[in-house]
């Protein structure tokens, strides 16, 4: 995890095969959003997971576009 002074956005770095970027963006319900998202065009690219210490999931917006949702 990362985190940055005086109430920034924090973070996290993952290893990875291949150099990338993909944003995160915490959401109240994690179900919820998922359901939003693909209501709107966006596709399910990892369905939910939760490791214990977050839950998340992944989305794919019309464009293509990777974002990660986490249940906050």
């Amino acid at each position: 995890m990362v985190q940055t002074p005086s109430g920034g956005p924090d973070g996290a770095l993952i290893e990875s095969e291949t150099a990338g970027l993909t944003i995160g963006i915490v959401v109240p319900d994690l179900d919820k959003a998922l359901e939003g998202a693909t209501r709107e065009g966006g596709a399910i690219a990892m369905p939910v997971v939760d490791n214990g210490w977050v839950k998340k999931a992944q989305v794919r917006d019309p464009a293509g576009n990777l974002l990660t949702l986490i249940q906050g």
